[in-house]
């Protein structure tokens, strides 16, 4: 287990990395749950973004505590990674309307995987989300990704389609309309997708898309369920270009 991870669960929530006086870009690493908790991908996430930023440079905050969502806090960052969150992880309406200002101001928003199971009651984050989780089959399994924007920094390099073991959520609504869709779950190739509404099984099914939104940048993957996936050299490619479009750059 790493040392990052052991100090979040003991109360010690925030490790900064200096990496130089300038960095390209600053990101907030939020990995607070107030209901399920993606143990094993949280920290497999907090190891591959560590990894990440020191590879490219970046400025990185890894946290789990709410009280990091002040408006003088965010302003040091470009960009806020939901990092597997579940449930009702902004408590306070001050941290809330810090995190809207956040938004608002231009700063970018990347989640991952229960990024969707998180602040249901907050219709604003609904909308920044694009669709909330709704539920999943039972297990993982090796379902198709058809790519839809093969030149969307996050999608280069993927093709046109591949597979990729995980766990397949589906959500409330079809984020279609609100949202820019990179990437669609192929539900002909999972079989547990296809017994559960075996009428549309062909149905459209967005599984990572983003968008601009009230001023800023969101990119949203509902893959990670596990540490293999987040651990995935595809999976990594894919968050990497997530960050650096969330951030604009």
């Amino acid at each position: 287990m790493s040392r990052y991870f052991v100090m979040m669960m003991i109360g010690l929530v925030t490790t900064t990395m200096a990496l130089g006086e300038e960095h390209r870009l600053n990101l907030l690493v939020y990995s607070h749950t107030a209901g399920h908790r993606h143990g094993a991908a949280i920290e497999a996430g907090i190891e591959v973004l560590q990894e990440m930023a020191q590879e490219e440079g970046w400025g990185v905050t890894f946290t789990e505590d709410p009280s990091a969502f002040t408006t003088e806090n965010l302003g040091q960052y470009d960009v806020i990674l939901f990092n597997n969150t579940t449930q009702n992880v902004l408590p306070e309406p001050a941290q809330r309307a810090a995190f809207k200002s956040f938004i608002r101001n231009g700063g970018g928003f990347v989640g991952i995987h229960a990024a969707s199971d998180t602040l249901y009651d907050w219709e604003w984050y609904g909308q920044l989300i694009g669709a909330y989780f709704r539920g999943h089959p039972r297990g993982m399994q090796t379902a198709r990704i058809k790519v839809e924007d093969a030149q969307h920094p996050s999608m280069q390099g993927l093709g046109d389609e591949f597979e990729f073991h995980d766990e397949w959520y589906w959500f409330r609504s079809n984020p279609r309309e609100q949202v820019h869709v990179l990437a669609t779950l192929d539900r002909t190739s999972h079989r547990d997708l296809i017994a559960y509404d075996r009428r549309n099984r062909n149905a459209d099914h967005p599984i990572i898309w983003c968008h601009e939104f009230d001023g800023g940048r969101v990119w949203y993957t509902a893959l990670g369920h596990t540490r293999g996936p987040v651990e995935d050299d595809r999976f990594i490619r894919m968050l990497r270009g997530g960050i650096l479009w969330a951030a604009d750059r």
